[in-house]
């Protein structure tokens, strides 16, 4: 099987990249092109998801775009690296299991973490990923995904620059007083070309039946 990674550097509008990947999609679907993920920074922007309550909005000036991904209330923004996968999970390996779809991303997340020494995991009846920060659990990285015809859109975003005031202004994910944390706050200092080539090898070591990988790195994709 094959897969192409889209390292995108400019900093991309949410509404305009969703609109592409919904595209990208259906031509998924139709099996015009193969499983493929893309690794971009957000404009600031807060997104809610199909389960999001108005209670999770702390700050009443701030403006929302409703999705149609699974999840609650979250910020986008610079600072943050974020990951589209558009893959299919119509094959062998994942045979049509969302929940075997989820845990290898966590479980991939997870992995790419640990290269540079952040010790994350998974915390129970709660999604994301998770590590300690001033001796607390701190979210770390947020999940939330779509699927269309077995076929998976929306994601994961990581807080990698220590640029997180914007979560005050909500509950992020509807969990209150969640501690958030990034890797620039562990005090780790990593910029985003060097953390897209280990996301880039821990893929490959998770995922194998993956037997060609292709990687574009581009400006804007949408241009």
């Amino acid at each position: 099987m094959k897969i192409k990674f889209f390292l995108i550097s400019k900093a991309v509008n949410y509404s305009e990249i969703i609109k592409f990947l919904e595209t990208q999609v259906n031509l998924r679907i139709e099996e015009k092109i193969c499983d493929s993920i893309y690794l971009l920074e957000h404009e600031s922007v807060y997104t809610a998801g199909r389960s999001f309550d108005k209670s999770e909005i702390l700050d009443p000036n701030i403006r929302i775009i409703k999705t149609n991904r699974g999840g609650k209330i979250t910020y986008h923004g610079p600072g943050q690296r974020i990951i589209y996968p558009i893959i299919s999970l119509d094959n062998k390996f994942y045979n049509k299991d969302l929940h075997k779809f989820i845990f290898s991303m966590e479980q991939w997340i997870i992995n790419s973490l640990a290269q540079i020494l952040v010790q994350a995991y998974k915390l129970e009846n709660y999604v994301g990923i998770w590590t300690k920060y001033q001796y607390k659990d701190a979210k770390i990285a947020s999940l939330g995904f779509r699927v269309k015809k077995w076929t998976i859109y929306h994601g994961i975003s990581l807080n990698v620059e220590d640029k997180i005031e914007n979560f005050s202004k909500i509950m992020p994910c509807g969990i209150k007083d969640l501690s958030i944390t990034s890797i620039k706050k562990l005090g780790i200092s990593i910029d985003y070309p060097e953390l897209d080539q280990i996301f880039i090898s821990q893929f490959q070591c998770l995922f194998p039946f993956y037997t060609k990988l292709e990687q574009t790195i581009c400006t804007n994709l949408l241009l």
